[in-house]
């Protein structure tokens, strides 16, 4: 069974889709600057979700695996305009759309992964994350909110997003109106120890991809060579003056970055075409 995801869908008439999916405690309006750019050109379509934004709050914990969520925006995404799309996610969205790429690779006609991994490579270590994932949603079941979204962001990856004084209040101020019970859920179905390791699969994805990570992000930058290596159509974009938020930090350089992959991919399929 689909479940509905709250979703925005900027010029609905445009004839190639680009489907955004953000990270943890994000939602649509985290897209917004990058996609009202590309809508003059492309559908933008922009999800919240399971456990974020308005998408409806489920009574099954399938419905926040990173296997139904997949499934859910491929479908969504089909009833819009069956033709391939392009895809984008940043963090934990970043993982998904390595997911959807490794799943359902026919779908896809672009990839850009930004400041994401393709999970835990062993059993050993997912394990732990898992424990240390399970005592984040405790904490967000049962603690100080706002304490917790305070303490979040006060952590070394993000340490970059507090340079850009009253945006990244506003940040905090839509992340404080989300259901925190609902993020521990998330968490538990999907955070980086729930998934299944994508390392293996890499090689055998071949679509056109774009890893964007920004140039204070050590730790997403190792990543991202490594995937480099064994993605067969990948290509590294470092984002300078970025941390680990690039399309929040440096939002029209990442728009541009974007278009210039999608047009070059539509005009190529364009040309290939009988």
């Amino acid at each position: 069974m689909t479940r509905e995801l709250h979703h925005v869908v900027l010029n609905p008439s445009g004839d190639t889709t680009v489907l955004f999916l953000h990270g943890f405690m994000g939602s649509t309006e985290d897209w917004r600057t990058v996609a009202h750019e590309l809508a003059e050109e492309y559908r933008c379509v922009l999800v919240d979700l399971p456990g974020h934004g308005y998408t409806p709050v489920r009574s099954d914990a399938d419905a926040y695996r990173i296997e139904r969520v997949a499934q859910d925006l491929v479908h969504l995404v089909d009833r819009l305009d069956p033709a391939p799309f392009f895809l984008t996610g940043y963090s934990m969205g970043g993982r998904v759309a390595l997911y959807i790429a490794a799943q359902y690779a026919a779908r896809i006609q672009g990839l850009v992964v930004e400041s994401a991994s393709p999970g835990l490579l062993t059993e050993t270590d997912r394990a732990e994350r898992r424990d240390y994932d399970a005592r984040l949603a405790g904490e967000l079941e049962t603690g100080d909110w706002k304490t917790f979204l305070r303490q979040w962001y006060a952590t070394p990856l993000f340490e970059t997003l507090h340079n850009h004084g009253r945006r990244f209040e506003e940040l905090l101020e839509r992340r404080h109106k989300n259901n925190p019970r609902e993020l521990a859920r998330v968490l538990r179905g999907m955070g980086t120890g729930a998934q299944p390791s994508l390392w293996e699969s890499l090689p055998d994805i071949r679509v056109p991809t774009l890893l964007v990570v920004g140039e204070h992000d050590t730790k997403y930058r190792g990543i991202a060579e490594q995937m480099r290596n064994l993605l067969p159509r990948a290509a590294v974009a470092v984002m300078p003056g970025a941390g680990h938020n690039v399309h929040f930090e440096k939002p029209a350089d990442y728009t541009t970055l974007l278009r210039g992959l999608f047009d070059d991919l539509r005009e190529s399929a364009a040309g290939a075409a009988p």
